[in-house]
Parts: structure tokens; sequence; C-alpha cells
């Protein structure tokens, strides 16, 4: 018969098999998720104008920030899977005041926050090539918030699992800030005045949180943005204003959410300039 000490050093042992590479995992995880980006703040003059801070509404809206927030910007879940993460979007009114100006703009376009972290949900890599005066109106609005209690059963942060953050140490997960040139200029060109190049400034800081930065679209989640030269440009303006598909299908799951949340707050002109550039077909040239 097995003695009792024989038995409780076999469960020891097995005990640290299991526990060991957990605490790797979490470690060396942890160690990544808190590194920090030396990404310097530059100086940004906020308006305080009524006009401005409406405009600023207006672009919160474009680049569906309440879809992820919540309407008024207490928090929201961004999406959860199994065994993997919790994805939190955190309420903004509640950190406001903790953020100078230049810190907010560094949030925003770097995704660095202000301890020098990184954020892993939030589309910064989106947001990087607004143009400053947009993200000034942007921050100009958010100013106007007042602090709310967090929605209700939302929690402070995300929530990585050990298969999660296995997936963090193999670069499956990764921080916002590490994913792109913060020094590369974007998309906006102030000399080319055309419709063209004014889509490519819309699309490329509206829609590429969701069909990706080459718009190919990601793999059972968004289709190729090619799509939209299947489209006549008034049913495409339909489509952004209402959330009605076409091509057979009238309702187009978070994609109409998008367009009757946020896309619909897109001027006729912005509308137009989408689909002239659309039609060129970028993401078949990429």
């Amino acid at each position: 018969m097995v003695s009792k000490i024989v038995v409780r050093r076999i469960g020891i042992i097995v005990l640290l098999i299991i526990t060991l590479p957990l605490a790797v995992v979490y470690s060396w995880s942890t160690i990544i998720l808190n590194k920090t980006y030396n990404i310097p703040l530059s100086v940004t003059h906020i308006p305080n104008d009524t006009a401005s801070i409406r405009e600023g509404e207006r672009l919160t809206r474009i680049a569906h920030c309440a879809h992820c927030h919540g309407d008024k910007f207490t928090g929201g879940l961004v999406g959860k899977v199994d065994y993997v993460a919790e994805f939190i979007a955190p309420n903004i009114t509640g950190i406001l005041s903790g953020y100078t100006n230049e810190e907010l703009q560094r949030l925003i376009k770097d995704g660095v926050k202000k301890n020098g972290q990184s954020v892993y949900v939030m589309p910064s890599i989106m947001y990087h090539g607004m143009k400053e005066e947009s993200v000034a109106k942007i921050i100009a609005y958010l100013r106007t918030l007042h602090p709310l209690p967090s929605s209700a059963g939302v929690p402070a942060s995300s929530t990585y699992y050990p298969l999660g953050r296995l997936q963090i140490i193999e670069g499956k997960i990764k921080s916002m800030a590490s994913t792109y040139d913060h020094n590369a200029r974007g998309p906006f060109d102030q000399h080319d005045t055309s419709e063209v190049a004014f889509g490519k400034y819309l699309v490329m800081t509206s829609c590429t949180s969701c069909h990706g930065i080459n718009l190919k679209g990601k793999t059972g989640f968004t289709p190729d943005l090619i799509i939209a030269t299947a489209y006549t440009k008034d049913k495409f303006i339909h489509l952004l204003q209402t959330g009605e598909g076409g091509l057979g299908r009238k309702t187009l799951g978070m994609m109409s959410d998008i367009a009757k949340g946020h896309l619909c707050y897109l001027h006729n002109n912005e509308m137009c300039a989408i689909y002239a550039y659309l039609e060129t077909g970028p993401s078949q040239k990429n």
C-alpha cells in the first residue's frame, strides 16, 4: 500500500506541474501588459466655442466611440471570448479629470494611456490619421461630459484568462501601441482637394477598425470593402443613412447598427466622397 507520505508528495508534484506554468504565463503576460511606450506629448489647442464642441460630438459619433463606451460614455462590454478574455471599454467620464488635453490626444491618436501603457481594444490606429483639429474638437466635446457612475455590471477593466494571457505572449493579442508607426503621416493630404482623397481620409479614419487597415475585411467578421462597388451611389448612401442593406439583405448585423448609430452622422458630401474612394477598389490594390 502506498504510504500517505508518497501520496502527499505525488500531489505536491502534480500541483507544481499545474501551477508553475500558469505562474510563468501570468507573470510573463503581466510584464507585456505593463510595458510602457515612450510616445512624447505634443502641445495642442482645444477650442471652446459652441460650433467646435458640436462638431466634436458629431465626430465621436462617426468614430463610433459610443458603440464601445456606451451612449453616455460610462463604459461597456466590447466583447467576450470564452477562456480568452473579456474586453472592456472603460468609463470615459470617470477618467477625463485625470488626463491633460495633451494626454488625451496621445491616448486617442497613439493608444498610450497616462501611465505610458498601451490600450488593447481601442482602435487608435484608426484615429492616428485624424486631423489634429478634429481630435481637438473631439477633446473639446469630451470636456463637456460630467462624471457619471460606470454602467451597471460592467467591470472597470478587461480581464485576460490563461488562454488569453498565453495569446498575449504568443503575440496573437497585441497592444495597440505596438502595431503601427507613430511617426507616420496620416491619409489626409491638404494639397489634394479631390473628392477621392477626401473619401480616403474618411474611410481610413472611420472604417478600418472593423474592415482592417487594408480594407480587406476580417474573416468571419466583416467583408472586403470592395463590396461597396456592388452598390449604386444612392443605395450606398441609403445604407449609411439608415443601416438598410441592399443586394437582397435588409439587415447587415453590426454594419446596420454602426450605420444607424454612427455613420448616419456623416454629411451627404462625406458619404459621396467615401463612395468615390471605394469605387477605386483600394482593397484590391493592397
